[in-house]
């Protein structure tokens, strides 16, 4: 979304650098201002997004439109094999289960 907005089109222009997937020294080459996507919780983003320094865009998805997305894929991710149930995934991700 942010890359579209930027560039002031309807088209995706590929996928930001994910902060988790690449080394800070590659994020640090990016020209600025910089696009970069990441699944980290607030508690493990760098000090300086803590801080005010940077601009950041939280985006929030329903939770009910997303878990059991989020539980297939989790099972067929690369150097993983997940062999927990929905109930246990959803423990250690720590959402909240209300049945």
């Amino acid at each position: 979304m942010i890359q579209m907005i930027r560039s002031e089109t309807l088209q995706c222009s590929g996928t930001p650098h994910m902060l988790e997937f690449n080394p800070t020294s590659e994020i640090d080459r990016l020209d600025s201002p910089r696009t970069i996507n990441t699944h980290l919780t607030y508690q493990l983003i760098p000090e300086m997004a803590k801080q005010g320094k940077v601009k950041v865009v939280h985006v929030l998805h329903n939770p009910e439109d997303t878990i059991t997305p989020f539980f297939e894929f989790w099972k067929t991710v690369e150097g993983t094999v997940y062999e927990g149930d929905f109930k246990k995934m959803l423990y250690q991700h720590q959402y909240i289960i209300r049945f």
